[in-house]
């Protein structure tokens, strides 16, 4: 194993501005051979490991099982597919034009033919795939927030969800072999950060691949990325990439570049590297036959997700008609990490949500009160629109009672769970 260090060329925030822009590597520092490299700081940049995944059948099941999604057309990878090529985007129906996002040209927003600017982005199609578990946020729709603007709208809770490839692909699992290769390799390479990312991974092991601690993978093909970070990562752990060739031959290029320290690795087909995420990374063009596929496994655990509060392995809070100061400070917590709209004063215990007295208390209540139920009583339907009407944000401290809420209202409450 070799050893390099190096130093940035440049500022880390003044970087920014090459966001989605394409490098060569002229006069960079070419890796070829198994390195581990430290930043100007002491702490490891990254450690490339070549030719460490031997094991044809792994990646020719894994090649098999994904290659008709891998090759799918994806619009949403942001700075990596590079800056906007207008003439390439395609119109939704519906859709009148595409106008651009200031300080951000590798997106574009979608323009009704009503005139309204939608939310939604688009960027270049790129060849990719997802596979594993990923956040997204609802938005609360109650009928006082209609004719509301977009920017007082209320977040809802983070959601997680499985990837759609592994809703529909069915034997998706041939990919665990393949992930728990690369992280008994991490384990090795990095004992104290595998550690530190294997801890975060237990509280949302429901929400791991395998239980490893990889929530997800992005499978690229033929994917020549732009300057970009790896922003959705949990931002103190390292990414691998595994490298994989089929088919015809490469004349040159398709290196990893850390443009930030005039960096270059050849990274070819068993070839692995783990890298911090937040740091700026893209690749070199490259020249190849018609025939030739350049395959990379991106292995990581996205950050959003240990903001979704796990009903599994988590602890519920009894509370009681003794209500301590220590308890409601422990729930003001929990809400507060996932609701930072919520005026932390307005806190209201019911423990009867049927009963007549109960609910006039309830309605005299400020909107946008917190209201944690803990009751052994059901409820219906109307109750909980009533309560929602008025912009009453409900928690559960009871899983039964959180559980029927979602199957009859189809979404999650903000329910008050808490960790040991």
């Amino acid at each position: 194993m070799n050893y390099l260090s190096v130093e940035p060329v440049e500022n880390y925030r003044e970087f920014d501005k090459n966001m989605a822009l394409d490098f060569k590597d002229d006069g960079f520092k070419l890796v070829n051979t198994d390195t581990i490299i430290f930043d100007e700081e002491d702490e490891i940049l990254c450690i490339v490991v070549k030719y460490v995944i031997k094991d044809d059948d792994i990646l020719d099941r894994c090649y098999e099982k994904f290659e008709k999604c891998m090759k799918h057309k994806l619009d949403n990878r942001g700075a990596s597919a590079g800056m906007v090529k207008w003439e390439s985007l395609r119109l939704d129906r519906g859709i009148a034009k595409l106008c651009p996002i200031k300080g951000r040209g590798y997106r574009a927003r979608y323009v009704k033919k009503n005139g309204e600017v939608c939310k939604r982005t688009i960027c270049n199609a790129v060849a990719s795939c997802v596979v594993g578990y990923v956040d997204t946020t609802d938005t609360q729709n109650y009928k006082y927030l209609k004719n509301c603007k977009r920017k007082q709208k209320e977040e809802f809770l983070v959601r997680v969800r499985k990837c759609a490839y592994s809703r529909k692909i069915k034997g998706w699992g041939v990919i665990y072999p393949l992930v728990h290769k690369v992280e008994t390799l991490f384990k090795e390479c990095l004992p104290y950060e595998f550690q530190r990312q294997r801890n975060i991974a237990n509280n949302i092991s429901n929400y791991t691949i395998d239980n490893s601690v990889y929530s997800t993978v992005t499978i690229n093909n033929n994917f020549k990325t732009f300057l970009h970070t790896d922003a959705n990562n949990f931002d103190e752990g390292y990414g691998a990439m595994l490298v994989d060739e089929r088919k015809g031959v490469k004349e040159y290029g398709f290196n990893l570049l850390f443009p930030r320290y005039h960096l270059t690795i050849d990274l070819t087909k068993g070839d692995l590297i783990f890298f911090k995420s937040r740091e700026y990374h893209c690749n070199t063009q490259f020249k190849a036959d018609d025939t030739y596929e350049r395959i990379s496994y991106v292995f990581y655990l996205r950050k959003k997700l240990l903001k979704v509060l796990d009903i599994k392995n988590a602890t519920i809070i009894q509370m009681n008609n003794n209500k301590t100061s220590k308890l409601l400070s422990i729930c003001k917590k929990v809400i507060n990490i996932n609701d930072t709209t919520t005026d932390t004063n307005n806190y209201y215990f019911s423990y009867n949500l049927i009963s007549q007295d109960e609910k006039d208390r309830l309605f005299s209540l400020p909107k946008k009160s917190q209201i944690i139920i803990d009751c052994p009583f059901s409820f219906t339907k109307k109750d909980i629109k009533k309560i929602e009407y008025r912009g009453y944000r409900i928690n559960f401290l009871d899983t039964e009672l959180q559980k029927q809420y979602y199957i009859e209202n189809s979404k999650l409450s903000h329910y008050c769970l808490y960790y040991d």
